[in-house]
């Protein structure tokens, strides 16, 4: 895996302890990419660039291949920051002395290093447990379990009313976006810290102010280290009030409590983006930070094997005058630099797919600075083993279990993907069931519905170092098993990655396929163009730098696409050829997916009672006035919660239920024109929907069961006892009936509900006033 570096470095070969060959690899750098031998004593190699990487690899003999590699935390060495790269080869040793580089950079006035160690941490975390000195909230699910102790609700409510999320109405509400962390001080009531600034005494004062005055881009021509000495670090603003002291040792309490059960680990292979921020005017006086000020991007840096990472970046003389004459006004003969707040962000897995975490914010970071940062588990996407080898391993969090299908054979031994072990099964006609705790998914005889990603090993740890390389893969579908595979279709979705050579300070969209350019022998035959994908894994054991997210999804099938007229089974076929083109024997593989991209049919037309104006009069909004003896009317139900295909069979359950006043009180339920009380239409599932009795299905309102077709149907309500009961007792003059509907489809993405799952759910009503 390769280190990720940002600027200028001199690498120098510290150490070589093996037997085998060494090198390392530089890529992404404006000047200084190369592959260089490991030899102690070779001359240093000058790189620069604005984000590069470096790659120590080791031959065994069987061609070079990356070495695992870790880093040393930076230490500052007369005027330069310097770090090891430790590293171990394919030797039976586990030292990481076999090769191990010195990185060497200036220790300028601007040269800034960030490092440190990242953890996932996961459990029943209130709150981030890599923060000390505050209380941070920084996921959603956090803040929700928070919110449930009333002393934390407490003190949220006071500093973030605005975070106290609202009764949700909306049964589908938008995406929320990206979550901004909350921070509590647990010192003192000032909620932004106290603002530290450097000193420096500026020994060519007239020239430096000059330069400003006439031209901010020039000053960044100025050698701080002949204008700038460092003086003294000093408090901006000292003054602390105890107004809320008790609330902070309730809330200091309740953090040291707090930690119990949260679980930590390394954060590996995490690619992170630091942003500078400016605070707004409201933080500036003390308020709680918002995330909402300004912002610089800064670059990115990848963890190493450990969940270590450095991040090299510059604070320029012009952001310094920047922070200077915005926040603090110097005085004549002094320049007073305020230390950068920073934002550590993880971007998407994809390209313009949301970050996945946002840091709060870390105040005043001084010049090299260890900042730990701990991250939810749960936005981290989880990693794929390839315990088994297979090419088509996993869908979403749902690992595909039995053997490889290498022959493309429609043998239902070959198609039903069944494992007791991993507690999933994959039917051959594909349906899914999935009770594996690490999948988080528990669910019988699904559907596919969604984005789903499909996970493989194309390089992986039980291959060979002398088997065929996977270069491109192909996937074909079709829906017809007795179509030859030559009349199949090819997959042909845009696949994006991203690659850590950045455009300035971004990272490199790259496209992952699909490409045609490499015409492949598909199927033995001649070489034809057709759309095919890079295989990730393998380039990046061969130090093409992408960013390792996922680096086992091999594509992300939009169900919307294959489906077609009606749902239904679809066969997948992925291949795999080797750089020439050609199939490698066995690189292959297919599965099945039933795929139902169709939304339940569901509605709650209409609730009424038959009003004739006289004794039953319909009023405004609903509101039925009735006289005395005519209380006792039915009330009118039209509805219905159903599949509408007929190959659609993946309802859950629906229920109708109804109540006066907030209260479920007893009625008399019958189908239009039926003088048979049928309370059982009220709910439907099929408690027999499951694996062992093999996936039977249910269509709800349209089951046979129940009304047998996908009709709205209109049913009828009276008050018990039947015909002595009223809608309204003698004591009553008003009341209110609701009538609520509700419904889930059996549909996943591999990760959870599919698109189309909802859960469903509508509610109506009326009133009633007694009529005289």
């Amino acid at each position: 895996m390769y280190i990720s570096m940002q600027g200028n470095w001199t690498i120098r070969v510290t150490a070589k302890n093996a037997a085998f060959k060494q090198q390392f690899v530089v890529q992404g750098a404006t000047s200084g990419n190369g592959t260089y031998p490991g030899t102690v004593g070779a001359a240093d190699v000058v790189v620069n660039g604005a984000m590069w990487t470096l790659n120590i690899q080791n031959n065994p003999g069987t061609g070079f291949q990356n070495s695992d590699a870790r880093i040393k935390f930076p230490t500052k060495v007369g005027g330069t920051y310097q770090f090891q790269i430790q590293s171990n080869d394919a030797g039976a040793d586990q030292d990481f002395d076999d090769l191990i580089l010195t990185c060497i950079t200036p220790a300028g006035s601007q040269d800034f290093l960030a490092y440190g160690h990242v953890s996932t941490y996961s459990g029943s975390c209130l709150y981030n447990p890599c923060y000390r000195s505050h209380f941070v909230i920084d996921h959603p699910d956090a803040l929700e379990r928070a919110l449930k102790n009333p002393r934390i609700r407490e003190i949220i409510e006071k500093y973030y009313p605005e975070r106290i999320p609202p009764v949700i109405v909306n049964p589908n509400p938008p995406d929320p976006g990206p979550f901004r962390p909350i921070m509590i001080n647990l010192m003192d009531d000032r909620q932004t810290p106290v603002r530290m600034a450097d000193v420096f005494n500026i020994e060519k004062e007239e020239k430096a102010i000059d330069t400003k005055a006439a031209n901010k881009k020039a000053t960044e021509n100025i050698s701080p280290e002949k204008t700038l000495k460092f003086s003294k670090t000093i408090e901006l603003d000292s003054k602390v009030s105890s107004v809320l002291a008790a609330a902070h040792r309730d809330i200091v309490g309740i953090f040291d409590n707090a930690r119990f059960g949260c679980s930590v680990s390394d954060g590996k292979n995490i690619s992170l983006n630091f942003e500078e921020y400016d605070r707004t005017t409201a933080e500036k006086l003390g308020n709680p930070y918002t995330g909402t000020g300004e912002r610089r991007n800064l670059g990115f840096a990848v963890t190493d094997m450990n969940g270590n990472y450095i991040f090299h970046y510059k604070h320029t003389l012009s952001d310094v005058f920047d922070e200077v004459f915005t926040d603090f006004v110097a005085g004549e003969n002094v320049a007073i630099q305020r230390l950068p707040d920073l934002i550590v962000s993880i971007p998407g897995t994809t390209v313009g797919a949301p970050v996945l975490y946002e840091s709060a914010c870390y105040f005043n970071v001084s010049q090299i600075k260890r900042i730990d940062i701990c991250i939810p588990a749960s936005v981290i996407p989880k990693p794929f083993s390839c315990f088994n080898g297979n090419m088509i391993g996993a869908l979403g969090n749902v690992i595909i279990g039995s053997n490889q299908n290498s022959t493309a054979s429609f043998a239902f031994a070959a198609m039903d993907r069944n494992s007791a072990t991993l507690h999933n099964h994959l039917h051959a006609d594909g349906r899914i069931t999935s009770h594996n705790v690490l999948a988080h998914l528990n669910i019988d005889c699904a559907a596919w519905a969604g984005i789903v990603d499909v996970k493989g090993c194309l390089y992986n740890t039980q291959r060979k170092a002398t088997d065929p390389i996977i270069a491109f893969y192909t996937i074909r579908y079709s829906k017809n098993m007795s179509e030859p595979f030559s009349s199949w279709n090819y997959v042909a979705e845009g696949y994006m990655g991203y690659l850590f050579q950045g455009i300035g300070l971004d990272l490199l969209p790259k496209l992952i396929g699909t490409y045609d350019t490499v015409p492949l022998k598909v199927d033995g035959g001649p070489a034809i163009k057709v759309p095919y994908y890079l295989n990730v894994e393998a380039q990046i054991e061969a130090g093409i730098p992408w960013i390792p997210y996922d680096k086992n999804r091999l594509i992300q099938l939009n169900t919307n696409i294959y489906q077609g007229t009606a749902p239904g089974t679809v066969y997948f076929r992925m291949d795999g050829y080797d750089a020439a083109g050609k199939h490698i024997p066995g690189a292959t593989d297919m599965i099945a997916m039933f795929i139902d991209n169709n939304y339940l049919g569901f509605s709650l037309d209409d609730v009424w009672f038959d009003a004739d104006g006289v004794n039953i009069v319909k009023a405004e909004c609903n509101l039925y006035r009735i006289k005395e003896a005519f209380l006792n009317s039915p009330l009118n139900v039209r509805f219905k919660a159903c599949e509408t295909h007929p190959n659609s069979v993946f309802q859950d359950h629906y229920d109708l239920s109804i109540g006066k006043c907030g209260t479920s009180a007893g009625f008399e339920v019958k189908r239009l024109g039926s003088l048979i009380p049928e309370p059982t239409i009220l709910h439907g599932d099929n408690p027999n929907n499951n694996d062992a009795h093999g996936c039977p299905g249910f269509r709800g309102t349209a089951d046979a069961g129940k009304f047998g077709d996908s009709n709205s149907h209109q049913i009828t309500f009276v008050p018990l006892p039947v015909p002595a009961g009223k809608w309204l007792e003698p004591t009553e003059s008003y009341a209110t009936v609701s009538i609520g509907l509700s419904a889930s489809k059996r549909t996943t993405n591999g990760y959870g509900a599919g698109a189309n799952a909802a859960p469903y759910s509508i509610s109506t009503g009326v009133a009633i006033e007694r009529l005289p």
